[in-house]
């Protein structure tokens, strides 16, 4: 694999809308939840997260649903074997493609993987 030498412009508000969809809140509640069961952070802590991403971040987000082609769409994605894409972030990847998105992300095996199956994704640092 070849390391890109140049860092991809952060996206600009002002040019982009952010759109978020349930399987995201899906995972934030889970990774909250490992977080309380494993002592990592305290039931308060994730609750104050919780409670501040309700109330300051997702209403300024777009809400995409996920429906049945989404799901079809994630099939096709992981059909054959050509990343180590797992099931959630295939998801992601295809509700993306379905609404015509980039994804913006922090993982470079997703970023790999769209790559690889001609999908638009950009890697933050």
């Amino acid at each position: 694999m070849r390391e890109c030498k140049t860092r991809p412009r952060r996206p600009s508000n002002a040019s982009l809308t952010l759109i978020l969809c349930a399987w995201t809140e899906v995972e934030l509640l889970s990774a909250l939840g490992v977080k309380v069961r494993t002592g990592q952070l305290p039931r308060t802590g994730a609750e104050a997260a919780l409670d501040a991403y309700s109330h300051l971040v997702s209403p300024q987000l777009r809400h995409l649903p996920v429906d049945d082609s989404d799901h079809r769409r994630t099939l096709l994605l992981l059909n054959g074997w050509q990343t180590a894409l797992k099931a959630g972030d295939g998801l992601h990847l295809a509700i993306a493609a379905n609404h015509g998105a980039t994804i913006y992300t922090l993982d470079r095996g997703l970023t790999a993987a769209a790559k690889t199956l001609g999908l638009a994704a950009e890697l933050l640092d």
